[in-house]
């Protein structure tokens, strides 16, 4: 039996004090999304989603402050 594969975009990633990282946010997709996808698809999401502090996440989508995962 085969698995769903998944992309994660990891956004405004943080590190904790016991030396584990979190992220403030996330977006999922389906299949495997290459990078430049994954970041332009995050954006246009983020652009309409009015419940997310959007202007803090794009920006940490501009600087690289992000994490795309494969599973």
């Amino acid at each position: 039996m085969s698995h769903a594969t998944w992309t994660t975009l990891r956004i405004a990633l943080q590190r904790r004090p016991d030396g584990t990282t979190r992220a403030m946010s996330h977006i999922d997709f389906k299949g495997t999304v290459p990078e430049s996808e994954a970041i332009d698809r995050a954006r246009h999401i983020l652009r309409t989603d009015r419940s997310l502090d959007k202007g803090y996440l794009l920006n940490c989508l501009d600087i690289g402050n992000y994490e795309l995962v494969t599973e």
